[in-house]
């Protein structure tokens, strides 16, 4: 069976060599951070990492026996392109975001304080996290990053049932899913 590498996140800053991350420098490109309307859904997204990396990718060396379950490859390979898709979803959610508040690099001097008087009046919502601010019901790319979680979550429940079906699959979906670290909200 052919190992499969964990889908990681390689935007590590290097101020030594460059002010551009090692990805984007690699590439010429500029870095290109997420906004800060949406560091909220970028937090849901590295959360969604961990817990599929939690779930499928373990050394069962050091934990409880029993404690997890061992995927065969097919099972894996699904649950791969749920996190590629996931991937994909987050960067056209991002790309949306900032097409719509004029974010592009080209635009972005003369769109600031729009932008800035944006997140002022959101942080001023109550129940909002001011730190990790998310896309809301209405805003542009909302429909397409809840859509992409709920994908993602059928995705895997459908990978697992590649290897488990009846009362296991059962069983195993119930021990995944209760430490699914984020609400997958409503269309």
């Amino acid at each position: 069976m052919e190992v499969q590498e964990v889908f990681e996140i390689n935007c590590v800053l290097d101020g030594e060599e460059s002010i551009l991350c090692r990805q984007c420098c690699g590439r010429r490109g500029g870095c290109e951070a997420t906004p800060a309307g949406a560091l909220g859904n970028a937090a849901e997204l590295v959360e969604l990492l961990d817990w599929y990396r939690a779930c499928f990718f373990h050394n069962a060396e050091d934990e409880e026996e029993n404690a997890f379950v061992n995927f065969n490859e097919d099972a894996i390979r699904a649950a791969n392109n749920c996190v590629v898709h996931l991937g994909r979803a987050f960067v056209q959610m991002v790309a949306t975001h900032n097409r719509y508040h004029g974010l592009s690099v080209a635009q972005k001097s003369r769109r600031t304080a729009n932008y800035e008087a944006f997140l002022a009046r959101r942080r001023k919502i109550v129940g909002v996290d001011i730190e990790k601010l998310c896309l809301m019901p209405g805003d542009p790319g909302f429909v397409l990053w809840t859509s992409a979680k709920q994908s993602f979550h059928d995705g895997i429940s459908a990978a697992v049932g590649l290897q488990f079906d009846g009362d296991r699959l059962d069983e195993i979906l119930e021990w995944m899913f209760e430490e699914f670290p984020v609400a997958l909200g409503e269309l």
